[in-house]
């Protein structure tokens, strides 16, 4: 199996591609077959997620504890990033899916989980001893700081995101 594109792959940073690949060759390098077949195909979207999905992905990225787990689901919804339709299966809104787009074209790590689970671990470092509240809050500060700064420096592609999904503002 050989990959040309990734596609919903290189952006969808929940699933990663565990396939076969074909070994690298280099130019001019022979190599001996054992079977050939041709498939042709194309990648569809992921599924939605139903809430137990959503609870697995945030356990396995270290997001949310059993106390916080149904806090952050009812705010996305609240927020308006997504709903529940009919199925029980998260469907995103218009509005996730413009600050998605326009936190990725500005390059901000901000739709990734790893930035809120780095802030849990950190939290979880404090009850361990391992840091000091005071650092584990400046750390955060300094991270949100940066954050804030790249996003109002990139503030034209969010903007050209939302507008694109909500017309101009």
């Amino acid at each position: 199996l050989a990959i040309k594109e990734e596609n919903y792959l290189a952006i969808y940073k929940y699933e990663q591609w565990r396939g076969n690949r074909i070994n690298s060759y280099q130019q001019g390098q022979r190599f001996t077959p054992s079977a050939i077949m041709m498939r042709s195909g194309m990648t569809t979207a992921p599924s939605l997620l139903s809430e137990a999905d959503l609870i697995k992905k945030m356990d396995d990225n270290g997001i949310g504890t059993d106390a916080t787990i149904a806090a952050h689901i009812s705010l996305i919804q609240e927020r308006q990033y997504v709903y529940i339709n009919t199925q029980r299966f998260f469907e995103p809104r218009a509005l996730g899916i413009a600050l998605y787009d326009g936190y990725r074209n500005a390059d901000l790590q901000m739709m990734t989980p790893q930035l809120r689970a780095n802030m849990e671990a950190d939290c979880k470092r404090v009850c361990d001893g391992h840091k000091t509240k005071q650092q584990v809050i400046d750390q955060c500060l300094n991270v949100m700081r940066e954050v804030y700064r790249k996003a109002r420096a990139r503030v034209r592609e969010i903007d050209r995101a939302v507008s694109h999904h909500f017309g101009s503002l």
